[in-house]
């Protein structure tokens, strides 16, 4: 029996390639831990971020030490311990007498849990599904760092303070786009820019950078720009966003403006557009820098 805490996403996604060549006989079992708590909920109790989190990884921690008991005789067992706290279970056996003792023990296992928490897979049939799980618990993994970066109040609380300190105006771009961001980037270059490919970077940036203004995409991969922004108005109920998008259905600038969201760009956008939004940021137009802003006739 093999447990992997330390790096497994890393690991996972290298012994999935691996069996490429042969995914013959293998079986995966996953744990979803990371499924019992909702962005949402997690957002409106900042204050209790830290304990939620320690709860569930103690939660998860416990039930792979059962897992390694009850599976510690399966043929090539390997237990995986993400940092989203989910578990992976992967095993082969090579006969019937050992199909049945996994199959056998992965369900003493399940019957841990609610029905419908643990997931079975044959790797011959789904190993694509699962190279795709492989790839989005690296975006988990950054996830769980951006709520225990919220979670910090000493660095949360100094956001106003960081922000009014510095000389220079900081842009936050969050477009996983490159073209996009890099479109964006070229408007602002009189300004010092900041580049988040997803929500999760999204807000361990902002609270890393107390950015003067945020421009923000609302289809993102992982945590959308809605719940970007919950996050990023949570922690700062000043934040300057902006938030961006092809879609322009009412509903969804409705959500972002009830959200705390400060202007809404349709894409694709004009320089002059983006900058002149930033004029109605309060931290640019009473920053010391220079707003190189000019609308030209």
């Amino acid at each position: 029996m093999k447990v992997i805490v330390d790096g497994a996403e890393h690991q996972f996604l290298t012994l999935l390639e691996k069996m490429k060549v042969n995914p013959s006989g293998w079986i995966a079992c996953t744990f979803p831990f990371s499924q019992k708590i909702k962005h949402d909920n997690l957002i409106e109790r900042r204050a209790f971020i830290k304990s939620d989190l320690t709860k569930l990884r103690a939660d998860s921690t416990a039930f792979l030490e059962k897992l390694r008991i009850m599976t510690n005789d399966l043929p090539a067992a390997q237990l995986f311990h993400f940092a989203d706290n989910d578990i992976i279970l992967l095993c082969c056996p090579t006969n019937e007498a050992q199909q049945k003792q996994v199959r056998d023990t992965l369900e003493k296992a399940a019957a841990l849990h609610e029905k419908g928490f643990a997931d079975f897979g044959f790797l011959t049939k789904e190993l694509y599904v699962y190279q795709k799980l492989a790839d989005h618990k690296f975006l988990t993994q950054k996830r769980v760092a951006s709520y225990e970066a919220l979670s910090d109040d000493s660095v949360v609380e100094s956001l106003a303070l960081r922000r009014k300190k510095r000389d220079e105006p900081l842009i936050l771009v969050v477009e996983d786009d490159r073209f996009t961001a890099s479109y964006i980037g070229n408007f602002l270059k009189e300004f010092d820019v900041v580049i988040a490919r997803n929500g999760e970077e999204a807000i361990q940036k902002y609270i890393e950078h107390a950015p003067d203004a945020v421009f923000l995409d609302i289809h993102l991969p992982g945590i959308n720009g809605h719940e970007t922004l919950q996050a990023i108005k949570c922690a700062d109920p000043d934040a300057f966003v902006v938030m961006l998008s092809v879609d322009t259905a009412k509903q969804s600038i409705l959500n972002a403006s009830e959200k705390g969201a400060a202007s809404y760009l349709k894409k694709p956008f004009s320089r002059e557009r983006v900058l002149n939004t930033l004029r109605l940021s309060p931290f640019i137009r009473n920053s010391r820098g220079i707003l190189p802003i000019h609308t030209g006739r």
